[in-house]
């Protein structure tokens, strides 16, 4: 939900760059550096926001702040959130408050985890392997990205000693590469495996189909982009699309579960049909999102 509301919102004034002056021999617009602020002043995920659109090139900013299309459910998913109010109870003792939980056999010190984001050097050079140190910081698990800028060995390594870890999958249409990939998941001790099931083929995300896709893309499609598969020219959502198998179904489920002994769950349900109809299908989970 965070990525959504890129662009959307004014940083404070003491975070934007511009500086507007006038000369004695004319207007003349002088352009101020923009230095990031310290942690401490993030006050809310849309100071986060501000800040990542001046600092990010502008290949990265297309791709992380885009929705589909016109990203009318983009905005939908702001006014969503919105609609959500509390119910507050009184009289109850707060005075130690004790978040740790667990699901999926992982230990988390918050209920939450870090969701895989494919290609994270676009943001920063420490890219996924930054991610794993700073799950293992606050304590919840990360969901290991299949299209990573980091090598899924280098993710891996990352890991600090009793760091546990999900990951996510997409499938390829040569299904021994995921039997593979998944392979490597589970003898590094990977908890559970999300299969994202909402993109057989990415969004047409226009902000982000304007920049052609120049940066380093995923290890895991360095075959494709010596066959010449991986378009370049859309943004790099148009460039990591190659990988995904369109064709994947429910008739997949059983090779899925056949080939890992992780918990299975599916990535991206939308519609609660399909949500029965992956509990009956034998799957751990369902991860609602869109």
């Amino acid at each position: 939900f965070g990525s959504s509301l890129f662009g959307r919102f004014s940083a404070p004034r003491s975070l934007l760059r511009l500086k507007a002056m006038a000369q004695a021999d004319g207007e003349v617009e002088e352009v101020e550096e923009f230095v990031k602020p310290p942690l401490a002043a993030m006050l809310n995920t849309f100071d986060f926001e501000s800040v990542a659109r001046e600092t990010m090139e502008p290949q990265a900013w297309g791709y992380y702040s885009s929705g589909g299309d016109d990203e009318i459910t983009l905005r939908d998913n702001h006014m969503a959130f919105q609609r959500i109010t509390m119910r507050p109870r009184i009289l109850v003792n707060v005075r130690e408050i004790d978040m740790t939980t667990s699901f999926l056999g992982a230990s988390a010190s918050l209920p939450l985890y870090f969701t895989a984001t494919a290609l994270a050097k676009l943001a920063h050079p420490d890219g996924e392997v930054g991610i794993v140190r700073a799950a293992h910081k606050a304590g919840v698990p990360y969901m290991l990205p299949t299209l990573s800028s980091y090598t899924l060995d280098e993710m891996l390594e990352a890991r600090l000693p009793g760091q546990q870890l999900f990951a996510q999958l997409y499938v390829n249409p040569e299904r021994s590469r995921s039997e593979e990939y998944v392979k490597k998941l589970e003898d590094a001790g990977v908890k559970a495996l999300f299969v994202t099931v909402d993109a057989p083929q990415l969004g047409r995300r226009e902000k982000d189909m304007r920049n052609k896709f120049t940066q380093q893309g995923s290890d895991v499609q360095g075959d494709d982009e010596d066959a010449g598969d991986v378009d370049r020219s859309q943004g790099a959502t148009r460039a990591i699309s190659s990988y995904i198998d369109p064709g994947l179904c429910w008739e997949d489920v059983p090779w899925l579960k056949s080939i890992t002994k992780m918990k299975v769950l599916l990535k991206g349900v939308q519609c609660a049909e399909d949500a029965v109809m992956a509990y009956k299908a034998g799957l751990a989970g369902c991860v609602l999102s869109n």
